[in-house]
């Protein structure tokens, strides 16, 4: 009998035409998800514990919090305990209210001898495996960093590993210079590579989020350099797993886009990873958004499409909860004021609120008007 369930389960497999897609995970699909960033908060003199007191009347199923390690850390060791300690309560106070967390860390540091051949804190060393080189010592050093900031904040069940790779302002070298865009997506996947095996070593059940890319014309040619670089075998192991278990990309709207058609373009960089083998493979948009906190009919039919035609999709997260005077962000569903350490929502986290089955005084915090 066992051998006949084994045999139907194999069939199953081929029938829908990959093997591998049988072995990738299903994660929960919440759908409704919002970035956090709780330093620009603090920045701006608000209180982030308030932030997260309206992260729950949201009625969000996930947060995905901004925890880059060069705002915790001192360096690759080395914790700023009262930052730490600060991100670590907001996680828990989210935690705590079913709410789900994907920390999102998109900095590293560099050996202090590379970090000083220029004065750009963000640039990357030229692939180089030469042992002892500038390349390799950093690798090592970012999978040590992985590991602590893991060790650090156990409660976070989703980790992405990086922010829009194929962006220019993340990946290029120590002269400013841009890195050749296959050169960068190596650098790319040797990273993930490093921080997944960090992350799943301290907890062996977390869940990697790729690196989600950019809405850039190179999009999906890096989408397809990922999984050519994970399959040749030059990179480490040709199982996904091994880099990421959740895809992810960032599906801002272009001007003039209807939902459905916004939907279609979704579908077409999906194939990416069947057309590589993976069909089935868990997709989490982990930032999409619009300045001044978008038109909720949009909203709602964005949902709809991805609730009803994109099935690969386990979460949408709308990019952001505040804005921000000082860091130039006007993407929130809050403004925010720092004279009365104000959270002022916008129509649209109202609508938001009502569409999540949220509840609460979303204005509680608006000081303004109190």
């Amino acid at each position: 009998m066992k051998i006949k369930i084994l045999s139907l389960l194999l069939i199953m497999c081929l029938s829908v035409g990959v093997m591998t897609s049988c072995s990738v995970k299903r994660y929960d699909r919440w759908l409704y998800g919002i970035h956090a960033d709780f330093q620009d908060m603090e920045w701006e003199k608000l209180n982030p514990d308030e932030a997260v007191e309206l992260l729950k009347m949201l009625g969000v199923k996930v947060v995905r919090v901004a925890l880059n390690n060069n705002l915790v850390m001192s360096d690759n060791t080395t914790f700023i305990e009262e930052k730490a300690l600060a991100r670590q309560a907001q996680i828990k106070a989210l935690n705590d209210a079913g709410i789900k967390i994907l920390a999102v860390n998109s900095t590293w540091f560099l050996p202090p001898d590379v970090q000083e051949q220029s004065p750009s804190d963000m640039f990357l060393p030229e692939r180089d495996f030469t042992e002892g080189s500038d390349y390799m010592r950093f690798l090592n050093d970012y999978e040590v960093m992985w590991e602590n900031m893991a060790n650090k904040f156990p409660l976070v069940t989703y980790w992405q590993t990086g922010n829009e790779p194929n962006q220019t302002l993340w990946f290029h070298k120590k002269d400013n210079a841009n890195f050749p865009i296959q050169e960068s997506m190596a650098i790319n996947v040797d990273m993930m590579y490093r921080a997944a095996r960090a992350i799943k070593k301290v907890n062996p059940k977390a869940v990697i989020v790729m690196p989600a890319l950019a809405p850039l014309p190179n999009l999906e040619k890096c989408f397809n350099l990922i999984y050519d670089y994970i399959q040749s075998g030059e990179y480490g192991p040709t199982d996904v797993d091994s880099y990421f278990n959740i895809a992810a990309w960032h599906p801002y709207v272009q001007p003039g886009y209807t939902a459905p058609m916004w939907a279609k373009l979704q579908k077409a960089i999906y194939k990416t990873c069947e057309k590589k083998g993976d069909a089935g493979r868990r997709v989490i948009f982990t930032e999409t958004g619009f300045q001044g906190g978008g038109d909720s009919d949009f909203w709602e039919q964005m949902y709809d499409q991805t609730r009803n035609e994109l099935p690969f999709v386990d979460g949408m997260m709308v990019y952001c909860m505040t804005s921000h005077v000082l860091t130039g962000n006007s993407f929130g569903i809050f403004n925010t004021d720092s004279q009365t350490g104000s959270y002022i929502p916008l129509q649209v986290a109202w609508d938001l609120q009502n569409m999540f089955g949220g509840e609460g005084n979303l204005a509680k915090y608006n000081r303004i008007e109190n």
